[in-house]
């Protein structure tokens, strides 16, 4: 299929919704503009491999970043940032938006009443680009598509995306490289797809519990379907009144087709809890040895009640892909059973010697890569959920749970806690006294960062409950919130940061909906009331109703965003000149890092010039000492590594002043 794939629908411009003034009784505190971090890069980083067909990692190229989950990017994030838009808003997306190297948005929305499986947004004013239409029953949006290198043009990029019957690969553009059948034997949705560099294949996971590749460059089947040897998780009783499961049905409805997914109010909430299903995140594969880290359930003879069909325990597993026929096999290399199951994609450090998850109950484990073996375990006290954020600089890692984000450190037979951080970012008036903060998401790790979003609402034994929340910056070095801006909505997804600085966010506001639907009913006298509200004060006002689509929170003040790039390259190139001779392989990776802040901060200038953030004159001096830095930077001559620093020295200097 040579010709386009674009939607007809594509004509028509995509609606956007404008931030609006905050009718909700809860207010954002105020921030200074932030100065430069203090985090700096330590001794040597880790190194991973990396294929021609993988795109950078500036940018977020698939569900957590790339292809290892790191949740990591290698530029900076914009210090100030505002909430512009949301676009789609009639869309769910409970996974989240990826960018090609222009920052041209991806995402793929969840069960949409409009037949699309994937729709593109322009990064800039949130404007349709094209859409690719449903042309199979498979449902859409249980994954994000991944961004890689075009087969036909190295030099160009290319976007993917993979269901239960269909997988196709499409340009910037929208036009088809090519569109396949996949023989998954199930309809069950697929919930991650990776790319394996050393078949150069795409691999994708089922809810059900397969595994099936096909090439990058045709789409044709190089891993037959493999099944996973565990059993569904059991589904716990229900324990939303019959009216709030209505209400939420109502609301979701506006956002996605639940009932052409084959899903009532109560699968769909199971399915986004791991409920009765085998794998309830994406996997990972390691681009070092090519072995393929995937969280799952464990065989149903682990637990204590074998044969029951149910499996209470989980499981990480190890795979290779080995050749077999005119294809590969998946050989099962190792397992790793623990109690409960895992809401944590598999991270994997950069350099592929150990495996980081979380289990269902309250801990961090950390597994030996050669052979599943436990390395160690982490208790923070609350189930952490999402992936691991693991740097590749000074073994650090991040944990999310409800209560907190927390920094820690791999110190190979046991991890260290760094910091805690629960940023109380609202200020909550007292008749409203019953509502607390809470953390929503997994962590977004940046050069200059930690990306976080920060709920404030009803806590209960069961569920988090937000009725505001905003997106927050935590200093790397402190974990104190150093910028916020509120939004409309949540997101069950992830914080996708783009290339410019900005950040993006799927909207998916389940837990929201859960809490409007409680304080609605609860005004109604339907059910007893769950927080009290001052008087004449409508449920509406506490929290509006929902928003799907995607939100930007755009950079501002781009002059601190190049600051921070520039700077975060002079600490680099320090570093990476003091250790050259120790680890010239970790040198090496830190002057690819260097040119890609070197060309962040060269796209994002003439905005900044034309916001008023810098001047024509001030950028020229930053630039000139970029120009020399830039100069002396080459991977197999390190020693251009001590002047370039002194170049970038100079040019920090520039900026902050």
């Amino acid at each position: 299929m040579k010709k386009s794939l674009i939607s007809v629908l594509c004509i028509v411009s995509a609606t956007l919704v404008a931030p609006v003034a905050s009718a909700q009784l809860t207010s954002l505190k105020s921030f200074e503009f932030p100065g430069r971090t203090d985090w700096v890069p330590s001794g040597c980083r880790d190194v991973e491999a990396k294929s021609a067909a993988q795109a950078s990692r500036a940018t977020w190229r698939n569900l957590h970043s790339d292809v290892r989950s790191s949740d990591e990017i290698t530029t900076a994030i914009a210090p100030v940032f505002e909430t512009e838009w949301t676009a789609e808003p009639t869309t769910y997306s409970p996974t989240g938006p990826v960018f090609d190297h222009r920052g041209n948005v991806y995402f793929a929305p969840l069960a949409p009443a409009e037949p699309v499986v994937m729709i593109s947004i322009d990064p800039v004013d949130g404007s349709r680009r094209w859409a690719i239409p449903a042309t199979t029953g498979a449902v859409p949006g249980f994954h994000t598509p991944v961004v890689l290198k075009d087969p036909t043009d190295p030099r160009a990029e290319a976007v993917f995306l993979m269901l239960s019957d269909r997988a196709i690969a499409v340009r910037p553009d929208g036009s088809t490289i090519w569109d396949v059948e996949v023989p998954f034997p199930t309809h069950a949705p697929i919930i991650g797809i990776q790319y394996h560099a050393p078949t150069d294949s795409l691999i994708g996971v089922s809810t059900d519990g397969y595994l099936l590749g096909i090439a990058r460059t045709s789409g044709a089947l190089t891993l037959a379907p493999v099944e996973l040897p565990g059993e569904a998780t059991p589904v716990p009783p229900p324990t939303l009144p019959l009216p709030v499961v209505a209400c939420i049905g109502q609301k979701i409805a506006p956002l996605a087709d639940l009932a052409s997914a084959g899903l009532t109010v109560a699968d769909f909430i199971n399915l986004l809890l791991g409920n009765g299903i085998e794998v309830a995140n994406s996997f990972s594969i390691d681009p070092n040895s090519g072995r393929l880290w995937v969280a799952a359930t464990a065989p149903d003879e682990v637990d204590s009640n074998p044969g029951d069909g149910v499996s209470e325990f989980g499981a990480l597993y190890g795979f290779d892909l080995v050749p077999s026929g005119s294809g590969y096999f998946a050989h099962q290399a190792c397992r790793a059973d623990f109690s409960g199951g895992t809401a944590a994609t598999p991270a994997i450090k950069a350099d592929g010697t150990r495996v980081y998850t979380a289990d269902n109950e309250t801990s961090v484990l950390a597994f030996d890569s050669a052979d599943c073996s436990e390395a160690w375990r982490f208790d923070v006290g609350e189930q952490v959920f999402g992936s691991i954020g693991v740097s590749s600089d000074n073994d650090e890692l991040y944990a999310s749970s409800r209560s907190a984000v927390r920094q820690l450190f791999d110190r190979g037979d046991h991890a260290e806690l760094g910091w805690e951080s629960a940023p109380a970012v609202f200020d909550i008036p007292f008749e409203l006294g019953a509502l607390t903060h809470f953390n929503l998401l997994l962590a977004g790790v940046s050069t200059n960062g930690i990306t976080v979003q920060v709920g404030v609402g009803l806590k209960t034994a069961e569920r988090d409950l937000p009725i505001q929340q905003a997106i927050v910056v935590l200093d790397r070095e402190t974990g104190e919130p150093v910028w916020a801006s509120d939004g409309l909505d949540e997101s069950v997804a992830v914080m996708s940061m783009a290339p410019n600085g900005s950040s993006y966010i799927g909207n998916s506001p389940l837990r929201r909906i859960i809490a409007l639907c409680l304080l609605e009913l609860a005004a109604a006298g339907v059910i007893p009331p769950v927080i009290p509200l001052p008087s004449g004060v409508p449920p509406s006002i506490v929290t509006p109703q929902p928003v799907g689509g995607i939100t930007k929170y755009g950079a501002q003040r781009r002059d601190l965003l190049i600051r921070d790039a520039v700077c975060a390259a002079e600490d680099r190139a320090r570093n990476a000149a003091d250790n050259r001779r120790m680890c010239s392989d970790s040198a090496a990776a830190d002057v690819k890092q260097i040119r890609q802040l070197i060309r962040q901060a060269r796209n994002v200038a003439p905005a900044a010039i034309e916001d008023g953030d810098l001047t024509v004159a001030e950028w020229r001096r930053i630039n000139q000492q970029l120009a020399k830095a830039k100069s002396k930077l080459n991977p197999r001559k390190l020693q251009g590594l001590v002047p370039a620093t002194n170049a970038l020295s100079r040019a920090c200097n520039a900026a902050t002043h």
